[in-house]
C-alpha cells in the first residue's frame, strides 16, 4: 500500500515541476485525471484499509491541485463531483472487519493459554470470563451500527451524539463476559473517525468547488457552505493562513477538512 502513496507523491512532484517550467495546464490536467482515477478505486475498495488509503491520496491530490490553481492564477471551470454514497459506504469493509474480529474470539474459546503462555487452565475456567458467542453478538451490533452511519446523509451524520453512542454496545453484560468486553474495546478502533474522514473528504471537495472559481481569496468566508450543516458561516483560515478549513462533528487534528490555498 505504501507504494501507492509514493507514486502519488511522485505524480504531485512532477506536476509541480511541470508548472515551474511553464506547463501549468498539463499539471492541472494530470492531477485532475489522477483524482478521477482514484475516485474509481475508492468506489471499488472493499476493505477499510483500501478506503482509507484512497481517501488519503485523493485528499493530497486535491490540495496539490488547489495550490497550483491559486499560485498560478489558473482559470478552472470544472468542479469535482461530491462523493457518491457508494464511495463513503463502509458496509462491505465493516463486514470484513467483523469477520476478522469474530475469528479472534473463536480462536480464544476454551484456550488454555488465555491468561498466560503455556498455561494449563481448564476450558471451563476460561469460559467464566470469556463467552465468545456473546462477545461476537455484541461486536456485530457495533459493526452494524458503524456501517449504517456511513450510509447516512452528511447532515444526519453530523447530528449523531458520538460521545454517548460510540461502542456503547460493549458496555453491556460486563460481569457475565468481562474479558469479552475488554477485548472488544481493545480490538475495535474508534471507527467513527474513519467514517468521519470520508465525510471530511467530501467537505474538502465542497471547499474546493466554492473557492477555485474566485479571482482572489476573500477575507470573509461566510459565503462558503458546509456539507455537514444546512447553514453557512463555518469556514475559517488556518492559523498559518495557508489553508481554509471547515468545522465538523468530530475533532480534526489531521486537518482533513482543510484545503491548501497558499504555499
Amino acid at each position: 500500500m505504501q507504494h501507492l502513496f509514493q507514486a502519488n507523491r511522485l505524480l504531485i512532484l512532477q506536476a509541480i515541476s511541470d508548472a515551474d517550467k511553464g506547463d501549468v495546464a498539463l499539471s492541472v490536467k494530470r492531477l485532475s485525471e489522477d483524482i478521477s482515477a482514484l475516485r474509481k478505486q475508492l468506489k471499488n475498495a472493499d476493505t477499510l484499509v483500501g478506503k482509507m488509503l484512497f481517501k488519503g491520496i485523493i485528499s493530497n491530490s486535491i490540495d496539490a491541485l488547489s495550490l497550483l490553481i491559486h499560485e498560478y492564477n489558473i482559470p478552472f471551470g470544472d468542479e469535482i463531483a461530491p462523493l457518491l454514497p457508494v464511495e463513503h459506504d463502509l458496509t462491505t469493509a465493516m463486514s470484513r472487519e467483523f469477520t476478522m474480529h469474530s475469528s479472534l474470539f473463536r480462536n480464544l474459546d476454551r484456550n488454555s493459554e488465555f491468561f498466560e503462555m503455556e498455561g494449563s487452565n481448564p476450558a471451563w475456567y476460561t469460559r467464566i470470563f470469556l463467552k465468545p458467542n456473546m462477545s461476537i453478538n455484541q461486536a456485530f451490533l457495533a459493526y452494524e451500527n458503524i456501517a449504517a452511519r456511513s450510509t447516512l446523509e452528511q447532515t444526519v451524520f453530523a447530528d449523531i451524539d458520538f460521545e454517548n453512542v460510540e461502542m456503547s454496545y460493549f458496555s453491556l453484560v460486563f460481569f457475565r463476559n468481562s474479558a469479552g468486553r475488554i477485548l472488544n474495546n481493545i480490538a475495535t478502533p474508534q471507527y467513527a473517525q474513519y467514517t468521519a474522514s470520508l465525510f471530511d473528504l467530501n467537505a474538502k471537495i465542497a471547499l474546493f468547488n466554492q473557492i477555485v472559481g474566485k479571482a482572489e481569496l476573500l477575507v470573509d468566508l461566510g459565503y462558503i457552505q458546509n456539507p455537514y450543516y444546512k447553514t453557512g458561516g463555518t469556514a475559517y483560515y488556518s492559523d498559518d493562513g495557508k489553508s481554509i478549513c471547515l468545522t465538523g462533528p468530530l475533532e480534526d487534528e489531521k486537518k482533513r477538512r482543510c484545503l491548501r490555498v497558499k504555499l
